[in-house]
């Protein structure tokens, strides 16, 4: 099972991370590429956008402005 999250901030990045911890395949993005290189250090995998991130999973964790997530996953339900 693939778990997606667009948005890494203050809950999403450490959300994203503990499941990596734990061994889940967790598939991100967001807008600063520097926090996706930061997990992506950690071993997730980085998504080359929300839409790309919510197209490949089973579960999504939008955690973002909600004008980008909305934009991201319109087409996806």
């Amino acid at each position: 099972m693939r778990i997606g999250y667009i948005g890494l901030g203050n809950m999403g990045g450490p959300m994203a991370a503990n499941l990596v911890k734990a061994g889940c395949d967790v598939l991100i993005y967001d807008l600063e590429k520097t926090k996706v290189d930061q997990y992506v250090a950690c071993g997730a995998t980085a998504g080359v956008s929300g839409e790309d991130v919510a197209a490949r999973v089973d579960i999504l964790r939008p955690l973002h402005k909600w004008a980008v997530c909305d934009s991201s996953i319109s087409g996806c339900f």
